[in-house]
């Protein structure tokens, strides 16, 4: 068995290199978003409000998302949990983790915090995650992490 830690760091290494992410929600409807992952394993994305999957997390927050690594050997990743768009005092982080790994400027940053941007900022949080990893993992591809 793999120690939940490495899977988790496993987890975070192939998030932050693949921003290109899946948010299923629970229309059921399916979108691609630009993500960012920070080092608690939860994925930010933008989008405006009036989006359907940004409705539908509004009423419903249970979501999925999946990204795809590469095809062979295969590596993916799938997840369950809930997104809910981000407030408050945590805007200012969840805005931080998005515009660093995406590279994004101070005037980009400065307007998600304004609300000048029509983009709101969401994130995901995960109650388990499953990892496809035939490179790193081929005796054993499928692994599941509960959270």
């Amino acid at each position: 068995m793999i120690p939940t830690m490495e899977l988790k760091q496993r987890l975070t290494e192939l998030l932050k290199d693949n921003h290109i992410i899946q948010v299923a929600t629970s229309g059921p409807w399916i979108c691609t978003v630009h993500g960012a992952v920070g080092d608690d394993l939860t994925i930010y994305w933008i989008s405006k409000p009036d989006r359907r999957h940004s409705r539908e997390l509004a009423v419903d927050p249970r979501a999925a998302v999946a990204v795809f690594v590469q095809p062979w050997p295969q590596i993916g990743i799938q997840a369950e949990g809930s997104a809910t768009e981000v407030t408050g005092d945590d805007l200012v982080q969840a805005v931080q983790v998005y515009a660093d790994s995406l590279n994004k400027d101070q005037a980009f940053r400065d307007g998600l915090l304004s609300g000048e941007n029509p983009h709101r900022v969401y994130a995901f949080t995960a109650t388990s995650w499953k990892l496809f990893d035939r490179e790193n993992y081929p005796d054993s591809d499928v692994q599941e992490v509960q959270v």
